[in-house]
């Protein structure tokens, strides 16, 4: 051993004991070459005893700088694409003879991750993948029970033969995050047992989630011009009241509805008064008093977070619990304000600010058709 470099004497020391054993050897090393460049070597290693006893070893040498270079390029590859993979090994082969559920159970518990890159660890909300490795399936979840949903994607697995093709699931991460993942994975079988699993994963979080935010404007857009076309067809206001209404309540919280016209300088009317599943009688609102003459006076759109925390003027009807937030616009025609459109909710910071906007573009539609029956009605008179 005094002929072995240091940093290898330890190693030389085991490998000798083996083959005095009569133990084969297979091990990488680096050999020096003449001109001092390093090869990287597998070697394998026959030992040969003489009457008994050991004598050496006969060993055959293989070049494996290509494989190492192949293995450097493939980690970094690994490491910088943006699609996760993973190698899961079980800890004891899963009898392909088993009912379904029962495979699907050994899976989850009993498959560990052996293998995997920096993007599966960040699916899963870990900053290294050294976090992950050598953990089962259920630990990587943080849950011991199966989630619905992803037993369902287990047993859709073992009943298609032991394969997934970009299969997308919710996954709540141990965090309580919740991410859009997409599953490509093959079960590797031997003598009628499933010993590993080899696969790919993506997050589409933010494809799933602009795709949704893409169906949710198409139904807004949807709803607005559905409502454009009815209101121009419609001569009575309660019929108007109804339909923005009904409208409002597709689009947002509308737990509590009010749609208020100016009567004169000195009143105002809530012409429309919806709280909890029923309408209340119309109520006169002298100057002044509650959210109705805050938004008339003030021209503006109001968006009230919590109305138990702002000092925003109302007056109360309806159910005895009070509201807490609210959106309330102006109802213009032209420069002139003629009444205001408000929806509550129950919960406070209930409305995003995109709401408020359509709030407003409803309004103006309401605007146009109640001033066009005040109007007709005038025409009728006279």
């Amino acid at each position: 051993l005094d002929l072995v470099a240091p940093p290898f004497r330890e190693h030389a020391a085991r490998e000798l004991q083996a083959r005095r054993r009569g133990e084969l050897g297979e091990y990488e090393t680096i050999l020096l070459r003449r001109d001092s460049s390093l090869l990287p070597v597998l070697i394998r290693a026959q030992p040969f005893f003489l009457a008994g006893e050991y004598r050496g070893s006969l060993k055959a040498f293989a070049d494996v700088s290509r494989l190492k270079e192949f293995e450097t390029r493939y980690r970094y590859f690994a490491e910088q694409t943006e699609e996760g993979f993973f190698r899961l090994v079980a800890k004891e082969p899963v009898d392909l003879n088993l009912p379904a559920e029962k495979q699907v159970q050994q899976l989850y518990q009993s498959f560990v991750l052996v293998e995997a890159n920096s993007a599966f660890a960040k699916a899963y909300g870990y900053p290294q993948v050294e976090n992950l490795l050598h953990r089962s399936v259920a630990e990587i979840f943080g849950k011991p029970e199966i989630p619905e949903d992803f037993r369902a994607l287990l047993l859709e697995f073992v009943e298609n033969g032991y394969r997934l093709a970009q299969r997308e699931l919710l996954v709540s991460l141990p965090s309580g995050e919740a991410r859009w993942i997409s599953y490509t994975a093959i079960g590797l079988l031997e003598e009628g047992k499933l010993r590993e699993v080899w696969g790919t994963q993506r997050d589409v979080t933010a494809r799933r989630k602009g795709e949704e935010e893409l169906s949710r404007q198409v139904q807004r857009l949807t709803i607005l011009h559905d409502l454009s076309q009815e209101l121009l067809s419609v001569q009575d206001p309660e019929e108007i009241f109804a339909a923005v209404h009904r409208a409002v309540a597709e689009l947002m919280p509308a737990e509590a509805f009010v749609i208020a016209l100016k009567r004169s300088e000195e009143e105002a009317e809530a012409v429309y008064l919806y709280d909890k599943g029923g309408r209340f009688p119309p109520a006169k609102v002298p100057k002044g008093q509650g959210l109705t003459w805050y938004v008339l006076g003030e021209a503006r759109s109001v968006y009230v977070r919590d109305l138990a925390a702002e000092g925003v003027p109302a007056i109360h009807f309806g159910s005895e619990e009070p509201v807490r937030s609210v959106l309330a616009v102006p109802l213009r025609v032209g420069q002139r304000v003629i009444g205001m459109i408000s929806t509550q909710s129950y919960r406070p910071s209930a409305f995003a600010e995109e709401d408020l906007k359509i709030l407003e573009l409803l309004a103006a539609y309401a605007a146009v058709a109640i001033e066009n029956t005040r109007l007709l009605a005038e025409l009728r008179e006279s």
